[in-house]
């Protein structure tokens, strides 16, 4: 229940993408359900009676999808789902009427966004049919180079359809930065290798952080590691910073659940903490 959760566990939750950034703002009536691999989380009385989510690393919406599926089927042996012949189901909000499905991915696209090719990219990919959103989904900007990429109907296109449509767009995605990256580091890219570094400096050294700046010189930091123009930290530390500097994790880790909003000192010294276990480049 989330009215047992105090405020930093219920903002863990969202950070985490278990629920919704508003779920816990209003905890009355409402409940998580999550189990332990944080792979099947389902919310009960969200925007829906039930809204349940599948995540899982990797581009994996179709296997992921058949997950959920199981799950719902599950589900609907003791539940009566609002069901109509031509409309699918029915949804509070009218855009997911039909199946009910959103599939979605989230892309770390530093590559485009440095050669200055993000918005012509993304303004094909809303073509198709498909929303761009930030790092939190719907109703978050982007930032640190982090978009999600989603459906925007559920209706007309069965649930397969939308998964295969999201894998497809997400690998095309996928292989546009890849060849990005490659045309960063012909040659000797001294502006890049300076970026990097310069990143990984501030947040070995700084003494005040704010989330918008983890996140964006993370996002360096995690182009660099991944073009191997820096031996340490390695990918899964860049990673985990990206997670455990959000406010709600900072504030659980130094205080428990119930703790208020830590400050920037905090984090700062939670980053230099992390990449010192991490080694130096």
């Amino acid at each position: 229940p989330m009215r047992d959760a105090g405020s930093a566990a219920r903002a863990v939750l969202a950070e985490r993408h278990l629920v919704t950034r508003g779920f816990g703002g209003r905890p009355e009536g409402r409940a998580a359900v999550i189990d332990r691999q944080e792979v099947v989380s389902a919310m009960v009385n969200e925007e829906d009676h039930v809204r349940l989510q599948c995540i899982n690393p990797g581009l994996a919406p179709l296997s992921t999808w058949k997950l959920a599926r199981r799950v719902d089927r599950e589900m609907d042996r003791n539940l009566h789902y609002a069901f109509h012949g031509d409309w699918g189901y029915l949804t509070s909000c009218p855009t997911n009427v039909g199946t009910g499905l959103r599939v979605s991915v989230l892309l770390h696209l530093a590559g485009l966004v440095r050669e200055g090719r993000i918005a012509q990219v993304l303004g094909g990919v809303s073509k198709l049919g498909l929303a761009v959103r930030g790092y939190y989904g719907e109703g978050s900007s982007p930032f640190g180079a982090f978009f999600q990429i989603s459906n925007q109907t559920t209706l007309g296109q069965t649930e397969e359809d939308l998964a295969y449509t999201v894998e497809r767009v997400g690998g095309q995605l996928a292989e546009l930065e890849t060849a990005a990256r490659k045309r960063l580091v012909q040659g000797r890219n001294r502006r890049l290798e300076d970026d990097v570094h310069r990143a990984y400096g501030i947040l070995a050294n700084a003494r005040l952080l704010t989330v918008d700046e983890v996140m964006e010189y993370g996002s360096s930091l995690r182009l660099g590691v991944a073009l191997g123009l820096v031996d340490r930290p390695d990918m899964s530390t860049v990673n985990r910073l990206l997670v455990v500097t959000q406010p709600g994790h900072l504030a659980y880790a130094f205080f428990g659940e119930h703790a208020s909003e830590v400050g920037d000192a905090a984090r700062a010294d939670l980053v230099r903490g992390e990449l010192a276990a991490g080694g130096r480049v």
